[in-house]
């Protein structure tokens, strides 16, 4: 069972993943990274039943550090998978942005961003130190397990609202995180960059294809 995360802005890419796993003999669970989605996950995996992680969407981790609707995350989110010893690849799907709902509303200091109204929920645009310090929360947890993780990153764009032509487009800022990241990340995590936006399908088949490499070198160790 391999452990997959999304949200609505990236859900496109997971639905791709579903098929491309089953093609290699694994099965899909999904995971909604609202808050409890990506916390639920990381409980099974301390359960033992997930064999590999393709954490797409760490968007929690966003919304954590910005009071956005889905934080509330805990402190193991990312961590899980290394401590178990299963391999995770990581990609920032959902980090270009902070959401809100009618629960959890816009605060006014945000109201002049870019936003991308997604349904009754809205994404708002992170900026430049924002994204510095998301990668530096990101690359302390990566690094604990630096021999099991393997960085993807699509370089046009981490969710529907950060596509050229959309809201939240804006691959000036997407960069400084992935600088940012790239700078602080232990040397044994590979950093890959695919000049394609996180919902085009060879995103998707790159980052399975990995992953089984990484399930099929720890089963011959």
């Amino acid at each position: 069972i391999i452990g997959v995360t999304a949200y609505g802005p990236t859900s496109h890419c997971a639905v791709i993943t579903e098929k491309l796993l089953h093609e290699k003999g694994y099965e899909m669970m999904g995971f909604h990274t609202n808050g409890c989605g990506g916390m639920a996950m990381e409980e099974m995996i301390a359960d033992g039943k997930i064999s590999g992680v393709l954490d797409f969407t760490p968007h929690e981790i966003a919304d954590e550090m910005m009071g956005g609707y889905c934080k509330g995350i805990g402190s193991s989110r990312l961590e899980t998978a290394g401590r178990m010893g299963i391999p995770l690849v990581f990609s920032p799907g959902g980090l270009d942005n902070v959401a809100f709902g009618p629960s959890c509303p816009i605060p006014r200091k945000l109201l002049e961003r870019n936003i991308y109204n997604h349904d009754h929920r809205v994404c708002v645009r992170l900026i430049p130190s924002e994204m510095e310090k998301l990668a530096s929360i990101i690359a302390v947890k990566l690094n604990k397990s630096p021999k099991l993780t393997h960085v993807l990153i699509p370089t046009k764009g981490w969710s529907e609202g950060d596509r050229d032509g959309m809201p939240l487009f804006d691959l000036k800022t997407d960069s400084i995180f992935t600088k940012r990241l790239k700078k602080l990340l232990h040397s044994d995590i590979p950093v890959e960059e695919m000049n394609i936006h996180i919902n085009d399908p060879p995103f998707a088949k790159k980052a399975v294809e990995i992953l089984d490499g990484m399930i099929r070198g720890l089963k011959f160790c």
